[in-house]
């Protein structure tokens, strides 16, 4: 597929904001953590490692998917599972069922 490194059209990069938010919302749940935590004081560096960690996974898995898929890929890269043939496919859908 055929890749770019800058957007073909910039006025759909606001799109994209949102997915990108939607991996970082579980901020709800952050005062029962904290207060559930043995020892607090190390609550900051807790959700330091852990969105350093998630960021580093959701860009590898953008990476993979925009090198697998190009310019072809979607808004969600699970929309691009039909699109791939049915031996990936489906062994993709199984995986994703058995990850649940």
């Amino acid at each position: 597929m055929k890749t770019e490194l800058w957007p073909t059209d910039w006025n759909s990069l606001p799109f994209s904001f949102g997915l990108i938010k939607a991996g970082y919302a579980g901020h709800s749940v952050f005062p029962s953590i904290y207060l559930n935590m043995q020892t607090p004081n190390k609550y900051l560096k807790a959700i330091n490692i852990s969105y350093s960690f998630s960021t580093v996974v959701y860009l590898l898995i953008a990476v993979c998917g925009y090198l697998m898929f190009g310019n072809m890929t979607k808004p969600e890269i699970t929309q691009n599972i039909m699109s791939t043939p049915v031996h990936f496919n489906s062994k993709s859908v199984y995986s994703m069922a058995r990850s649940d």
